[in-house]
């Protein structure tokens, strides 16, 4: 018999908070045929024999090297049988009532290709986890900085959906990817993740995919999650901020307008230079320290280096 879900976590050098989200999983699915799949990106920190020593009926890969997010949730979305797949992040939590929630609004919204939860940051806010398909204007308020100088407002941060309190259910061009339950019959609509993203950007590709094949992404806010912060992440910005602007490229050159994609260059490289200059203030000015601006300059020099030339190693 095929489980009715399986449940993707994919890890890299993870913290103590795999072990809440693996806890969560187990107690919202405890009634639930299930599979849990646990495959980790080469740690080399011996995550994998502490899932599974803890949690022994976890399916636990192990990938001899660091695929990227797509390519890590791929081995299950690829190999599983099961009529649906939850796909979270090993730093978020499932909060009661969730998974019930999630296969709710898919029965409610059989248009629905993927459902995506409210998420609850750690201090009780709500995360502004939903947005509007990335364009050429995205692209300029996001590299001129004025989405973050005006957090809200209707023009400047509108594809960040700033007007929209995240308290009630909508569909939404593309949702976060710390979180998604997606039906089996989307991935055989629409296929897998595109193992081109390295990280970022691939949810919004595959929401984007899921728009043009004629289904919805659909948020939900009984369908709960608490995200505990980007952990991990702040400890790989060297290799990250690089990742996340050949994302958006990928992106764009899938999907944006002749302007979007010809503006990408100029823009990200005006996005650069403003960044570079604000972490020089606040270096002269002792909010940050030695170590982490020069992180933050090589990281941003080098993808200023590369918004023009369309390469770059992952």
């Amino acid at each position: 018999m095929k489980p009715e879900v399986a449940v993707i976590v994919v890890i890299y050098r993870p913290g103590a908070e795999l072990d809440t989200c693996l806890a969560s999983v187990e107690r919202e699915l405890r009634e639930v045929s299930h599979e849990l799949w646990v495959v980790d990106n080469a740690s080399g920190d011996g995550s994998p024999d502490r899932v599974r020593g803890s949690f022994p009926t976890a399916r636990v890969e192990q990938m001899s090297s660091n695929l990227g997010f797509a390519s890590a949730n791929n081995v299950a979305l690829e190999r599983s049988e099961a009529e649906a797949f939850l796909l979270i992040n090993p730093d978020a939590e499932l909060l009661p009532g969730s998974y019930g929630a999630f296969c709710r609004a898919a029965a409610e919204h059989p248009e629905a290709g993927a459902v995506a939860p409210q998420i609850v940051e750690e201090d009780g806010s709500i995360a502004r986890s939903c947005r509007t398909a990335p364009s050429a204007l995205s692209l300029l308020w996001e590299n001129t900085l004025l989405d973050f100088a005006f957090p809200g407002n209707p023009l400047f941060d509108a594809h960040r959906l700033g007007q929209f309190d995240h308290a009630s259910a909508r569909a939404v061009d593309a949702a976060s990817g710390a979180c998604l339950y997606v039906p089996r019959s989307c991935v055989q609509r629409v296929g897998a993740m595109d193992p081109a993203f390295f990280m970022y950007s691939e949810e919004m590709d595959w929401c984007r995919r899921m728009w043009k094949a004629g289904l919805a992404v659909w948020f939900d806010p009984r369908a709960r999650v608490r995200h505990l912060g980007q952990r991990s992440s702040a400890n790989h910005q060297d290799i990250l901020i690089p990742a996340y602007y050949r994302s958006q490229r990928r992106y764009f050159s899938k999907h944006g307008s002749p302007a979007a994609r010809v503006l990408f260059g100029p823009l990200t490289l005006l996005g650069v230079l403003l960044r570079l200059a604000v972490f020089t203030v606040r270096r002269i000015s002792g909010r940050l320290d030695g170590p982490a601006f020069r992180t933050r300059v090589r990281a941003y020099t080098r993808a200023g280096m590369e918004a023009f030339g369309g390469g770059g190693a992952r």
